[in-house]
């Protein structure tokens, strides 16, 4: 099963809570994993490594457009589809910034990361059989301006205009105030990389 029964024991440090579907509320704990209480029934549920969470150190959360759970953690993110009961898991090997991720918000239908190492977007794409759904991501760092990329623990914030409020510093400290106005969704399909610089056929090597 994906989510087994729990008790209310066996709390550790509470980093986030949520609503979810209907009666459902999602807590992130920062040592066991998420919990799922039923306020209906008065019953608490828990998805942890034990039914393939990436880490039961769960930094942030946050719900979709698709009424599907997003759980940051310090060694990745992962995409909780209850209605299919599907768990996809996001790491460096998958184009984040970072593996550990500090907060997660849901924004036109993109899924914006701070990690500790820039912001990282991933944006949904239709497959070729329409069904299946390929995520393009894309991290904002150094190189694309950014001067704060240490992002903070759940210091996200959309305001009215579609910008991005969020602290940098790192973990659960803010340092500083970072505020980016909303950025144009990326229409291509995959995204270009220079893998090689040649002039008159004669092979340029560059260090940073």
């Amino acid at each position: 099963k994906l989510l087994a029964k729990d008790s209310l024991e066996n709390n550790g440090r509470i980093n986030r809570v949520i609503k979810g579907s209907n009666s459902q509320i999602w807590i992130a704990d920062h040592e066991y994993g998420l919990s799922v209480v039923d306020t209906e029934n008065n019953s608490r549920r828990r998805l942890n490594t034990d039914h393939g969470l990436i880490s039961d150190m769960v930094f942030s959360m946050a719900k979709d457009h698709n009424d599907n759970i997003w759980a940051a953690t310090d060694i990745g993110v992962d995409l909780i589809d209850l209605e299919n009961l599907e768990l996809t898991t996001f790491t460096t090997v998958e184009g984040l910034g970072s593996n550990d991720v500090y907060d997660v918000v849901d924004h036109n239908d993109q899924i914006y990361l701070g990690t500790s190492k820039g912001l990282t977007i991933l944006q949904p794409l239709v497959g070729a059989d329409k069904s299946d759904i390929i995520w393009k991501s894309k991290t904002l760092s150094k190189h694309q301006g950014l001067d704060y990329f240490d992002f903070a623990q759940n210091s996200f914030g959309i305001d009215s205009k579609g910008r991005l409020w969020t602290g940098t510093g790192g973990g659960a400290g803010i340092e500083n105030l970072v505020v980016m106005e909303e950025m144009s969704q990326d229409t291509t399909r995959f995204s270009s990389q220079i893998t090689g610089i040649s002039i008159l056929d004669k092979k340029q090597s560059y260090t940073d």
